[in-house]
């Protein structure tokens, strides 16, 4: 095993508004980690920020890494949204040495329970963009379903020119991916999950025993920065970000960036009505 690393961001504004945003910045760490030859063990990513257990041969790697990722995705911000992250700290990534198995156990329950940690699922399963669901996905799902979600993936070549540059940007794909259909590379194509499952020896019974455990994690994997609330009570951030996207397009605005005070009072009053809480209006809305 070369060097493992727990790569994040900080940040408690919204980074990833829709379903698009996530896919992007999904697509650009399978493209990432591919061009610099490391190897993904888990990751997820959360509408504020992301966490990932990245396996490097040198530190060095893990740099240009979070450089490439960090540069793509704020173009993309930039050219969407009319708003640069380059200087902002809303997307400031950094990452952790980990530094023996046990702490990487643990890192990885961390990083796979992050939705549960915010309370924005029950389960990590549930999650749409974490790679919990991809590691005994034989044992938990039925042969039906998995049939059903494999019939919908295409290979890069499989894709139109038009659809390779929408979903990867100029970046040239591995054909050992698989894209499901809404154009995001599969956790399958892209997490070691040989290597992952033999931590918990193979056993479907002490990985669901040890992720759905609430017992905190060692090493003081509880981090302040990330104590963040993201619970949803009966909207999504990306839910809020709809309407706050719908409102700014109402107000002849590209995105919430170009909004007035008066326009963000008016969005800030309507989400209150529909009983959303201050602090997810703050970070969806970037106040």
């Amino acid at each position: 095993m070369d060097l493992m690393f727990h790569v994040y961001s900080k940040g408690e504004n919204v980074l990833f508004h829709d379903r698009l945003d996530y896919i992007y910045f999904h697509n650009k760490i399978a493209i990432a980690s591919a061009s610099f030859k490391l190897k993904i063990w888990a990751f997820t990513i959360m509408s504020t920020h992301f966490h990932a257990i990245i396996e490097a041969t040198d530190e060095t790697d893990i740099l240009r890494f979070q450089s490439k990722i960090k540069q793509a995705y704020a173009l993309h911000y930039n050219h969407k949204y009319d708003f640069s992250l380059r200087n902002n700290k809303a997307l400031k990534i950094s990452h952790n040495i980990i530094k023996n198995t046990n702490e990487l156990k643990n890192k990885i329950l961390y990083v796979l329970r992050n939705s549960t940690h915010h309370y924005v699922t029950t389960l990590p399963f549930q999650y749409e963009f974490c790679s919990a669901h991809s590691l005994f996905a034989n044992e938990i799902t039925s042969n039906t379903i998995i049939q059903q979600y494999n019939n919908g993936h295409k290979k890069p070549k499989d894709l139109t020119y038009r659809k390779r540059r929408t979903i990867f940007g100029k970046n040239s794909v591995q054909n050992q991916y698989e894209i499901d259909s809404n154009g995001m590379i599969t956790f399958d194509s892209i997490i070691n999950a040989k290597r992952v499952r033999a931590i918990w020896d193979g056993n479907v019974k002490k990985f669901m025993y040890d992720i759905n455990s609430s017992i905190t994690d060692a090493n003081a994997a509880h981090i302040d920065w990330d104590m963040l609330d993201l619970r949803a009570s009966s909207m999504s951030d990306m839910d809020v970000c709809q309407i706050i996207d719908n409102y700014s397009q109402t107000f002849g605005c590209k995105s919430l960036h170009k909004l007035n005070e008066e326009q963000k009072e008016i969005i800030v009053k309507y989400l209150i009505k529909r009983m959303v809480s201050i602090e997810q209006i703050k970070r969806c809305l970037w106040l």
